[in-house]
């Protein structure tokens, strides 16, 4: 990603529709055409759906990463599996087993068809050591006959020069999570939400003795943070580094060094450095190695503020890999085709991810950003919007914490500021005006508002429908938008287009939305890349609105929208009704029959469930319609309001509603149900 030096300018106040720019800001290239993850998954290996390659094609590698539980169950585990068998048998002998069991145990032996491991629960305890809860059943004799008994092996282990495991005793049943200890996936990969993380962060600096950096910005030096963990940091140029800003050496190895960088003269022509060959060097144990070849010196902190969260939190799963450093390069790799019926996970994806929400945790800590923020907000003046006004307390705070503006925006946004969804945008290396939405509509990371002229170039040629809007002069772009072509939301000629007052505030009633596809850059790492324009949100929009729309008065979509929305009536059964009425089929208008057997209730029921709160008031009732009607993630909050059902982003089911209203309205229930399980929930049900 190509930076730039801007001017300095003062930061503190933004009463004016100019942007000014701050001296020690990088701007990403925003022609480039990816963009990163303002606020990514922490707590699952799931891929995005709908992932291409650079290609365009849905054909993108995964790394093979060995299991735990399997290793312990192969050929290889074998010694660990008779460390079990041997504990087992050790607690016989000694007649013990059964004082734990509560019955006489009459068995010789124990041994495997006596003993069927079931379950496999993994909790950390430290960098190097873990606890593996290990369920047993066993098969016992006797003086009434064969009893099965079910229990847990607790077993202690972890990583020196090699792994072991020792068996520490043998329990009815653990409970970890009251305990407070953190889980382990399959990978040794702590399953995290991203405030945990943000929590992690915080103790690094508590727990090597820089406390005072949690407060004082000044004090938050990456490489004094990775002395104080025993690390050495150096700057190389690495060979054929394939994108890597940087690589964590666990144990001593070797890296070829050599120029393989392309840089930009004064006209902005690409000039390739590259050497014939790349030097090996060998490396130390424990030293961190930043990239010369793309990442200067005054831009290292967050490639190291990423590195030492590897170290302290992913020095197991590394080693579960036999893997001595980060270096995405060295790792086993299976080539997969992304379809829609198949769920793939990528582990050195979440473990990216969670490396770069600690990184941005490191630099702005969680508990003081959150303060400057809200200090900024509560002392703020008057302004036209929510745009400006979180425009200038996120350039004021980025100024404080001398970190980028788009490091700034993502970090709002990780702290529960969507508005910051609008602010310090830049096109063609310029400050756009921030803008304000309805946060509902930009609920997705892969929705955007935001779309830059090359893009618009690229998806003239990809798309007959944007094609056709475009040629249309329906919409018209400005300041980074595409807007509807009305003067309530555009003014001036075509070389200078710019959104009105009323538009800027209001970017969700009359630009395009447009949804951004997860691309494979490198293995593990999924930025947003192409894009293309939300129709089906459009589609859905007009059926509902297209009878207001052949009115004059409301011939726009937002002046229909708003029409729409005053005429939806009170009450739930009435608005049922509405929507009955207007989402006519080949067959007539909608019935209850019809919904019923749809939602698989008998008429009288679902009759009946539209006058009583007790039941229209349940999220999954409400959703189960939405899906039916296929409506909008607009109108579907709305009929959520009307039922009384409010929805709790914080409540992790109900963020679930919010993604399948927004992104899976027209896919039926079946498809709903999928999604519930993949994030763990439990199915529809009403």
């Amino acid at each position: 990603m190509t930076t730039q030096k801007i001017k300095a300018a003062d930061p503190l106040l933004f009463k004016e529709r100019s942007t000014p720019d701050l001296s020690f800001i990088t701007v990403p290239d925003v022609d480039n055409a990816y963009a990163l993850q303002a606020d990514p998954r922490c707590d699952s290996a799931a891929l995005p759906q709908g992932i291409e390659n650079l290609e365009g094609k849905r054909v993108i590698e995964i790394p093979v990463f060995e299991t735990i539980t399997h290793y312990l169950m192969s050929k290889e585990g074998a010694d660990k599996r008779l460390t079990l068998y041997s504990f087992l048998n050790d607690l016989l002998r000694r007649d013990r087993l059964s004082g734990i069991v509560g019955f006489p145990v009459l068995n010789r032996i124990i041994n495997k068809q006596i003993c069927n491991f079931t379950d496999f629960r993994y909790w950390e305890l430290d960098r190097h050591e873990f606890i593996a809860d290990i369920s047993v059943t066993l098969t016992l004799k006797s003086k009434e006959g064969p009893r099965e008994w079910k229990g847990v092996l607790v077993c202690y282990c972890g990583f020196t020069h090699q792994f072991y495991l020792t068996v520490e005793e043998l329990v009815k049943r653990t409970d970890r999570a009251e305990e407070g200890y953190v889980p382990l996936d399959n990978h040794l990969i702590q399953i995290y939400k991203g405030y945990q993380i943000d929590q992690e962060a915080e103790m690094m600096w508590f727990r090597y003795r820089l406390r005072e950096a949690l407060n004082d910005p000044s004090k938050r030096k990456a490489r004094e943070l990775a002395a104080a963990m025993g690390l050495k940091v150096i700057r190389l140029p690495i060979y054929e580094h394939k994108g890597l800003n940087s690589i964590l050496f666990f144990e001593a190895g070797t890296l070829l060094v050599g120029a393989d960088r392309i840089e930009k003269d004064e006209d902005g022509h690409e000039i390739i450095y590259k050497d014939d060959h790349g030097e090996p060097m060998e490396i130390p144990a424990n030293t961190i190695v930043i990239n010369e070849n793309r990442v200067e010196e005054e831009y290292e902190d967050f490639p190291i503020f990423h590195e030492c969260y590897h170290f302290e939190k992913h020095y197991k799963a590394f080693r579960l890999q036999k893997l001595t450093s980060s270096d995405t390069r060295v790792i086993r790799r299976t080539k997969i085709t992304i379809d829609i019926n198949t769920k793939h996970k990528d582990h050195l994806f979440l473990m990216e991810n969670q490396a770069d929400r600690a990184a941005h945790g490191l630099w702005m800590p969680a508990t003081d950003t959150k303060c400057r923020i809200m200090e900024k907000l509560g002392k703020a003046g008057t302004y036209r919007h929510n745009g400006e006004l979180y425009e200038a307390v996120g350039s004021s705070v980025a100024y404080q914490l001398s970190v980028p503006h788009f490091r700034m925006r993502a970090r709002m946004i990780q702290l529960g500021f969507p508005e910051a969804k609008g602010i310090l945008h830049y096109i063609e290396r310029k400050r756009i005006r921030p803008f304000a939405f309805d946060p509902e509509s930009l609920r997705a990371e892969e929705l955007t508002f935001v779309i830059t002229p090359a893009k618009i170039k690229n998806l003239c040629k990809e798309s007959d429908e944007f094609r056709a809007v475009a040629d249309s002069k329906k919409y018209v772009y400005a300041e980074g938008h595409m807007v509807f072509n009305d003067p309530m939301f555009v003014s001036g000629t075509k070389d200078s287009y710019k959104l009105t007052d009323f538009a800027i505030a209001n970017v969700d009633v009359c630009c395009l939305r447009f949804v951004r596809i997860y691309v494979q850059k490198n293995l593990g790492e999924y930025v947003l890349g192409r894009m293309y324009m939300d129709a089906e949100y459009v589609e859905r929009t007009m059926f509902y609105l297209k009878d207001y729309m052949k009115a004059p008065d409301t011939s726009t979509e937002f002046a229909a929208k708003r029409a729409y929305k005053a005429a939806f009536p009170l009450n739930f059964k009435e608005a049922v009704e509405m929507l009955k009425k207007q989402s006519r089929t080949h067959k007539g208008e909608s019935t209850n029959e019809h919904i019923a057997e749809y939602m698989h209730m008998a008429t009288r029921t679902f009759t009946d469930a539209l006058s009583n709160p007790a039941m229209h008031m349940k999220p999954d009732f409400v959703l189960a319609l939405c899906l039916y009607f296929k409506l909008p993630d607009w109108l579907g909050l709305l009929l959520f309001r009307r039922a009384g059902a409010m929805l709790d982003e914080d409540n992790p089911r109900h963020a679930a509603f919010m993604h399948i209203l927004r992104a899976q309205s027209c896919d039926g229930l079946v498809a709903a149900d999928e999604y519930l399980k993949s994030q763990g929930l439990d199915p529809l049900n009403w």
